[in-house]
C-alpha cells in the first residue's frame, strides 16, 4: 500500500554493504538512521517489507520490526483488522437490537406476592418474555396496572438490562401469607364479596353476598375427572367493610377532627369512604363515626 513504510532495528557489522545488496535486489530504504557502528533504524516501504526482512536474515543480520508508519497507515490497519472491525460491529449492532427485548419479568416489593395476577395483566396488555422495551410506555404501564389493582398503593416499573422490574406495594390491610400450604381462604371481617379471584381451589360465595367473620370463601376440594380431591388454595378476596365509632363529647363540631383522627389510626383496610353523625342528648354530643374500607385477604 502506497503511503505505509515499515521500520526496522538491524544489528550486525557492515551495514553500509547490507544497504548496498538490498539497493541491488531494487528495494528502496528510507530515513537510515545509524545508532551506533552494528546498529541502525531503517524504513522500507511496506510493500518491500516481507522481501526485505527475507534478505536481512538470509545475510545473518539481527533484524526487528518496530512498527509500521505513514499517512496511509490507518487505512493498512483497517484492512488487516477487517474481520476483527465487522465482528466488533456486528457485536454491538447485535447487543443494540437484544438490549430492546425482554428476557425476564421480575417482580419485588411486598406486591410480588401478586405477580400471578400481574402476570396475566401484562399478558393483556402485550407484555410478555421477547416483547420490546421500545414498544411499551413503562409510565404508562405503572399506572394501568396500579388502576387495575385496588389491592396496591405503589407499582413502577423499571428496566433493568434485558429485565422488566415491576416493583409494587401492597395497601395497608391486605393480608400477604403466601406458605403454599393453605386450604382454605377464610374471611377474617364481616362485610361484602367485592371481589374474588380464584387461581386454585373452589369457590363457596358469590359477588356481592354478605359475608361473617370466619365464613369460609374458597376451600381446597376440587373434583378432578368425577373424584374429589384436595388441594392448597390460591385465591384473593376483595371484601368491602364497615366500622363504627362511637365517641361522646360535651363539645359540638367535632365531626372534621374525630374524622381526620379515626382515619389516621385506621389500618385495618384500604378507605374507600367516610362520614360522621351526631345525635345531642341530655347536654352531650354522641358522634357516629363511620368507615367503609376495601379489605384484601390473600391466601396460597
Amino acid at each position: 500500500m502506497k503511503g505505509v513504510y515499515t521500520q526496522f532495528k538491524i544489528k550486525g557489522y557492515n551495514l553500509d554493504n547490507l544497504l548496498n545488496h538490498v539497493k541491488k535486489r531494487k528495494i528502496t530504504v528510507y530515513d537510515a538512521k545509524k545508532i551506533n557502528i552494528n546498529s541502525m533504524i531503517v524504513s522500507v516501504k511496506h510493500a518491500q517489507s516481507k522481501n526485505f526482512f527475507a534478505i536481512t536474515k538470509e545475510l545473518c543480520y539481527n533484524i526487528e520490526k518496530i512498527k509500521d508508519k505513514g499517512s496511509f497507515y490507518p487505512f493498512l490497519y483497517l484492512y488487516k483488522n477487517i474481520g476483527l472491525i465487522i465482528g466488533s460491529v456486528l457485536f454491538l449492532t447485535l447487543c443494540i437490537i437484544f438490549n430492546d427485548f425482554i428476557f425476564r419479568i421480575e417482580f419485588t416489593g411486598t406486591g410480588n406476592v401478586l405477580s400471578r395476577e400481574l402476570q396475566l395483566q401484562l399478558n393483556e396488555y402485550g407484555v410478555t418474555q421477547f416483547s420490546r422495551f421500545s414498544k411499551i410506555d413503562v409510565d404508562n404501564l405503572s399506572d394501568k396496572l396500579l388502576a387495575k389493582n385496588p389491592r396496591l398503593t405503589f407499582v413502577e416499573c423499571s428496566k433493568d438490562g434485558n429485565v422488566l422490574v415491576i416493583d409494587s406495594a401492597l395497601a395497608e390491610g391486605s393480608s400477604d401469607k403466601l406458605t403454599g400450604k393453605e386450604t382454605v381462604l377464610v374471611s377474617d371481617v364481616d362485610g361484602i364479596v367485592e371481589d374474588l379471584k380464584i387461581y386454585r381451589g373452589s369457590q363457596k360465595v358469590s359477588i356481592g353476598d354478605e359475608i361473617k367473620k370466619g365464613q369460609v370463601l374458597v376451600d381446597g376440594l376440587v373434583t378432578v375427572k368425577d373424584q374429589e380431591m384436595q388441594v392448597n388454595v390460591l385465591a384473593v378476596a376483595y371484601i368491602k367493610c364497615k366500622a363504627v365509632y362511637e365517641y361522646v363529647s360535651t363539645k359540638e363540631n367535632l365531626e372534621n377532627t374525630l374524622l381526620a383522627l379515626y382515619e389516621e389510626k385506621f389500618d385495618d383496610g384500604e378507605i374507600i369512604g367516610s362520614n360522621v353523625t351526631v345525635t345531642n342528648t341530655e347536654n352531650q354530643y354522641l358522634y357516629l363515626i363511620q368507615i367503609e374500607y376495601r379489605r384484601i385477604i390473600i391466601v396460597g
